[in-house]
């Protein structure tokens, strides 16, 4: 007998299963299954990629919900029901209830179906289980009400007409066999067909205890669960076969056969990957024709690009991208994105000059969707659409960090709210994350798998089983401590699990009708948008466009040095403007080549300070070739140091001299992605559609199908006249460095902005330095920058009292003013009410004064005492060791004084000096320079107003010539003589070796320090 299972839950419904939908699907294929039903709890995160693995193994998909709805005839309770889809009708309604569940705000927060939505039109296309004893006709049997039971049955039967089905299941679960006995007798009397359902959580039954740890996991991630618990599942609800489960069911087997019935009667067709749902664009113009207009469009932004002058290069490659562009239909996509950007262009909102390979399109360029000319650039179209072509191309737009919110917003209020929504992502157990996990559900002992997690190397997708490859420390623990294997081997089957869902963080879509035609939505609170069930790949599967709205820091700090530089500049001065930045500026190319690029966007680590002061860049491709460099791959294969070396000769070879234009330019590195593809089409023939695919089969390594290119490029290389044995080497060398090409359309985009925040550090020093920190008031970066203001002689004076706001202020006479909004326990609200006080009554005058006009319930005594410690009242006291004397006094006397106003009492400061009170009441704790500094670091991160280093000079000077740190050559390797304090330490094993890592200071500055 063949059996069908109705009611899997993988590991998409987070909380109780731990199915992976390939295990599922192979499982499945190997029993000789016919269907395999996925009913996720309360969700369809699944369903696409269920549908697929189905399809591609011959299995047919049943897709479904399990969902809880309130009672039909006890509408205060609520009780599970399970919907499975029959058709895309069956589908779409799925969709629109699930929506309808998530979005609805019920006190109690929980995801309830209103049964009210389930009229008859609303569930065709859709069958309904009954949920066993978990739903409300089950709940009614266990209570042997059948008469109630037999009511809410009807109303079922009429929302659902031949297609319920009362359910029955043997799983070992409580109460199980009094509902079993009452369901078959409720059956017989009222005609209704039975089906058995199994509801496997994991595959095999000895996965059982890892089940319950996952769902101890999660329990403790969204219950506040602080301890291992027992779920209501059973080791029974493994995935059965058909036999085990005819040996289960053997009296009841038309409950089995049941299940075929079903699975006969579903026959849902997704339409996946053949058709794009393009948004509607609609030209401003009227009705014409989308194709003609993006024509039109692109040669009036070519004229305004190229202000009138006529190149015939440029009119050739815009009809090319145009007629590919057109023959794909994704004209529309084009428009709609070059309507977003200059709607956002015109807000004064800042606006990236590219990204990834849609910087490589001159009708990207004519559109002002991005800045970048490909031509001047000798970038590859066909790097970002190719003839062939089915899923839309994707534009990936960075705005101002601020403003990206307004473009969405604008985006929602255009297409409408009911077709724009974020996008989901699934948040897996990675390896540090499944060993903590897993030691807190299986024994709260933090200290035990903290360690244990810490054993396993920082590197990014790191798997336990490399982890125990690379880690001796971890390998040799394992081998010999029994609760660490333990702990580690549970980890390692719930790794990559799904844990929890969140959304994208740039993505959007745009659908041509309501979303829920295609997708479930889920509210997200935090922004009072819908998120689809779908992630992005699942939606590209379906056929829905997305657009990536990125918030990008760096326009931010563009943008606020540009307003921050026409702020202070001479009113008949025109405003600089990012246009205005010339593009050859030799000072910024030499301020570049010093390395003492702290805060230039892409160029401020130290590694790439290194490799900046080893390349000494001269013009932009030198900068392009540096953000291409500056990667894990290049680096591990030393193609940095050839090009360095190349670079130095002047003369290198190039396997062909019908080579050298193309690699001229990377000092004969294949450095980009796009020389691979040049190389195939001068050499072997290839189109660049055609060696696009041999770009994409190099980056992603794929055997089968680079030995197939192999044979292509030799054999096109000797078709037009190479010898064989140069075309094999040459596949070779784009073999061997190709796999580590970057798109140099993206390297472009970004080396632009690198250069532009180049540009305005040269030039605006202060004002740049002041807008970083106040786009980004972290701690570490206010720290950076400070060190960095400092060593470029540039004063960060300390925060003031009287003079400070919330933000750092560049000064007229170069220096920056601290702002009070980075001072610890300092917050917005404390910030305001000071200025607001000032503002009202002018400068503060002494501590007095100011906690006498301040909000005491808003600037609290541990706010003041942070403002003293940062030096914020030394302008109008430099004593801070007296001033932490009085403010306790200060404090209480304001309070009483306060007190006194409301009832009409005299003021106790009215016949003597407010401050001579206080003089005589503080009390007389002696404050040492090194407290009050420990304190001031305390408070900033750092030291201002002087340096611990310096309290011990005269020690230091009997150990010999100590060089300051701002003497120390930074590129230097081997002894150097200087002194400090250490701060910022990290430890990290790689590849079994320890490296440590820590930064020296002194009053001149700071040193990184490897070791």
């Amino acid at each position: 007998m063949s059996f069908v299972h109705l009611r899997v839950h993988t590991e998409y419904s987070l909380s109780d299963s731990i199915i992976s939908i390939d295990s599922l699907v192979s499982r499945a294929v190997q029993l000789k299954m016919p269907a395999v039903g996925i009913t996720e709890r309360q969700n369809a995160f699944s369903a696409i990629k269920a549908f697929k693995a189905c399809r591609k193994y011959g299995i047919k998909p049943i897709l479904g919900v399990e969902i809880a709805i309130e009672g039909l005839q006890a509408p205060s309770s609520s009780f599970m029901l399970v919907l499975i889809c029959q058709s895309l009708e069956g589908f779409q309604a799925m969709s629109r209830l699930l929506s309808k569940a998530h979005q609805r705000i019920r006190d109690d927060d929980q995801i309830v179906v209103n049964p009210a939505w389930l009229t008859e039109p609303e569930c065709r296309g859709l069958i309904a289980l009954s949920a066993g004893q978990h739903g409300e006709v089950g709940s009614y049997l266990l209570k042997h009400q059948f008469d109630e039971a037999r009511h809410v049955l009807q109303k079922y039967q009429t929302m659902f007409p031949q297609r319920f089905y009362l359910e029955i299941s043997k799983i070992d679960e409580e109460f199980e066999e009094i509902y079993n006995d009452a369901v078959l007798e409720f059956a017989d009397q009222t005609q209704t067909p039975l089906v058995a359902t199994h509801q496997p959580r994991f595959l095999d039954r000895e996965e059982y205890e890892f089940h319950e740890l996952k769902v101890t996991i999660h329990a403790q991630q969204t219950g506040g669960v602080n301890k291992p618990f027992t779920s209501s599942h059973s080791a029974e609800q493994f995935f059965c076969s058909a036999e085990e489960i005819a040996d289960k069911y053997q009296d009841i087997p038309g409950a089995i056969e049941n299940t075929l019935e079903i699975a006969k009667r579903c026959n849902l067709q997704l339409d996946l990957n053949r058709t794009t749902h393009m948004p509607p664009y609609r030209p401003q113009t009227g009705d014409v024709d989308i194709n003609e207009f993006l024509r039109k469009s692109s040669y009036e932004g070519l004229d305004r690009r190229l202000q009138g002058k006529h190149d015939e290069r440029y009119t050739e490659r815009l009809e090319h991208e145009i007629s590919i562009i057109t023959a794909t239909n994704f004209a529309g996509y084009f428009l709609i994105v070059s309507d977003i950007i200059r709607w956002a262009k015109s807000q004064a909102i800042s606006v990236g000059p590219g990204r990834g390979s849609g910087a490589g399109s001159l009708v990207a360029y004519c559109l002002d969707i991005t800045a970048v000319d490909p031509i001047e650039h000798d970038l590859i179209f066909e790097r970002f659409l190719t003839p062939d072509r089915i899923s839309p191309p994707d534009f990936d737009i960075d705005f101002c960090v601020w403003d990206r919110e307004k473009v969405i917003e604008h985006v929602t209020e255009q297409y409408g709210q009911n077709r724009v929504a974020q996008i989901i992502t699934y948040q897996t157990m990675a390896a540090r994350a499944a060993v903590k996990n897993v030691g807190r559900a299986i024994r709260p002992d933090y200290l035990f798998y903290d360690q244990v997690a810490k054993l396993i190397p920082e590197e990014l997708n790191i798997t336990l089983e490399q982890a125990l490859e690379k880690s001796s420390d971890l390998r040799k623990r394992y081998e010999n401590e029994n609760r660490i294997k333990e702990l580690v081997d549970s980890a390692m089957v719930l790794e990559g699990k799904v844990l929890n869902v969140s959304k994208h963080p740039a993505g959007l879509v745009i659908a041509p009708t309501r979303i829920t035609d295609f997708a479930p939505l889920m509210a997200d609170t935090d922004s009072n948008r819908d998120t689809t069930h779908f992630d992005k790949d699942d939606l590209e599967d379906i056929g829905l466009v997305k657009f990536d709205f990125l918030g990008l820091r760096t326009l931010t700090i563009i943008a606020l040095t540009l307003h921050y530089v026409n702020s202070n500049r001479n009113g008949t001065m025109s405003p600089l403007t990012e246009d205005d930045i010339p593009n050859d500026d030799e000072a910024t190319y030499k301020y570049i080549r010093s390395g003492r690029t702290a805060g230039i966007f892409q160029l401020e680590s130290g590694g790439m300070q290194r490799l900046i002061l080893a390349i000494r860049p001269s013009r932009f491709s030198d900068l392009v070739a540096l953000l291409a460099l500056f990667r894990p791959g290049p680096l591990q294969n030393k193609m940095d140091r050839m090009y360095i070396e190349n670079q130095s000769r002047h003369e290198y070879e190039v396997p062909h001299q019908d080579l050298k234009e193309i690699l001229d330019e990377s000092h004969g590195v294949i450095l980009y992605q796009e020389q691979v593809m040049q190389i195939a089409q001068i050499m072997s023939g290839y189109t660049l559609a055609e060696a696009d695919t041999l770009r994409k089969a190099m980056g992603k390594k794929l055997k089968h199908e680079m030995q197939e290119q192999r044979k292509r490029f030799v054999s096109g290389a000797v078709e037009k006249g190479y010898e064989q044995k140069l075309a094999a080497s040459v596949y070779d060398l784009i073999e061997s460095f190709g796999g580590y090409g970057f798109n140099k359309s993206h390297s472009v985009a970004y080396a632009m902005l690198a250069y532009r925040t180049a540009y305005l550090k040269t030039h605006y020093r202060a004002y740049f330095l002041a807008a970083f920190m106040n786009v980004d008031m972290d701690i570490k970066t206010i720290v950076k920058l400070c060190a960095d203001a400092k060593a470029e002689g540039i004063k960060i004076l300390p925060p003031d009292i009287n003079r400070s706001v919330h933000d750092f202020i560049a000064l007229d006479d170069g220096h920056i003013l601290y702002g009070l909004g980075a001072v610890k326990r300092v917050g917005k609200a404390v910030v305001d009410s000071i200025v607001e006080a000032r503002s009202l009554g002018g400068e503060f005058k002494d501590l007095t004064d100011f906690r006498e006009r301040s909000n005491l319930d808003v600037v609290t005594k541990n706010a003041c005492e942070a403002l003293i410690f940062a030096g914020a009242f030394d302008r109008i006291d430099s004593d801070r060791g007296d001033l932490l004397n009085k403010i306790e006094y200060v404090h209480g006397v304001v309070q009483r004084q306060n007190e006194d106003a409301r009832h009409g009492q005299r003021n106790m400061f009215d016949d003597s000096s407010a401050e001579d009170v206080v003089v005589s009441q503080g009390n007389n704790k002696v404050w040492s320079k090194a407290q009050l500094l420990a304190k001031e670091y305390e408070i900033l991160g750092m030291y201002l107003s002087g340096h611990p280093m310096e309290l011990y000079a005269d020690e230091l000077k009997t150990l010999g010539k100590i060089k300051r740190i701002d003497q120390v050559d930074k590129t230097a390797q081997g002894q150097i003589l200087a002194a400090g304090s250490i701060c910022n330490r990290t430890v990290v094993e790689r590849r079994g070796e320890m490296s440590a890592f820590f930064e020296i200071e002194d009053a001149s500055g700071r040193l990184s320090v490897a070791l």
